[in-house]
């Protein structure tokens, strides 16, 4: 029995002291770290490092986290849509001086030169990759491609100060609700792009996106054609020339109508399909 009891208490001893360890761990801004990917390693030295973060020694997708000078962790940026210029692992990047996982064009990682002590502060200030300058600002546009988009803000203090830099933002259209960012949607190309559905998207845009597998993957796709709409779309990459099809739920003559159900993708009476509130059926 006190074997039994000795070898609870020193399983929770481990735990505690794991968790702690782990709630040592320094956050990092810009896009973050993935969640429940870090990864004690004996590897790496921390015995000079200060608590916080330092670069991967070879991969620009992670980082090394120190806690207690005595315990190294292996971490992952978060994940983001692969893109040849902002995204091309599949991961955003680690950027030491500004303590951020970053889009790769911001980041400058080259993979196999990460290593190194922090940074030693100079009279020469760096160039933070969170920032943009004040012309960037001021052109106040909104940029992206496939469902990724990103604009310069300024502090709210400085909304309408002309010449002032400000703040790279990152937004992501919902691909679930199979929105894409349209750059020609705005009046007059204004402020640049939008979220908007496919079908709004013009050929030229709809071909850039459907050439890059990174952005649309080619398989099959059935996808609505609005709210309670009785018709539907179905895409496949070797049928009907590669383009979207317009197709309709068949119809009795009386009764009940049949709408299209992007959840349960097929046609259903609409009484049993409900609107983007979640709670009003189509009819």
């Amino acid at each position: 029995m006190a074997f039994k009891v000795l070898s609870v208490l020193l399983l929770v001893v481990y735990i505690a002291n794991v968790s702690g360890n782990k709630a040592g761990l320094k956050a990092v801004g810009g896009h973050g770290a993935a969640k429940d990917e870090d990864k004690e390693v004996d590897w790496y030295d921390c015995s000079k490092k200060e608590d916080g973060n330092y670069p991967h020694p070879f991969e620009c997708t992670k980082f090394m986290s120190c806690v207690a000078r005595s315990h190294a962790y292996e971490r992952n940026c978060a994940t983001c849509h692969e893109h040849p210029t902002t995204c091309p692992d599949g991961r955003t990047h680690y950027n030491h001086p500004a303590d951020a996982c970053l889009w790769a064009d911001e980041a400058g990682c080259t993979p196999g030169t990460t290593e190194g002590p922090p940074p030693t502060p100079t009279t020469t200030a760096r160039p933070d990759p969170l920032r943009c300058e004040a012309e960037e600002a001021d052109d106040c546009r909104t940029d992206g491609w496939c469902h990724d988009y990103r604009w310069c803000e300024r502090h709210e203090s400085d909304h309408k100060g002309k010449g002032k830099p400000g703040w790279r933002r990152n937004g992501t259209c919902p691909e679930e609700l199979n929105l894409y960012f349209n750059p020609n949607r705005s009046n007059n190309n204004l402020h640049g792009g939008v979220c908007d559905w496919w079908e709004n998207l013009d050929e030229e845009t709809q071909a850039k996106y459907n050439s890059d597998p990174d952005c649309i993957d080619p398989h099959c796709e059935w996808k609505s054609n609005g709210e309670c709409s009785e018709s539907y779309i179905y895409f496949h990459p070797d049928k009907n020339d590669g383009q979207d099809v317009t197709l309709e739920c068949r119809q009795r003559p009386v009764g009940e109508r049949l709408v299209w159900d992007q959840g349960r993708k097929n046609c259903h009476l609409c009484s049993t399909v409900f609107r983007a509130d979640g709670t009003t059926p189509c009819c």
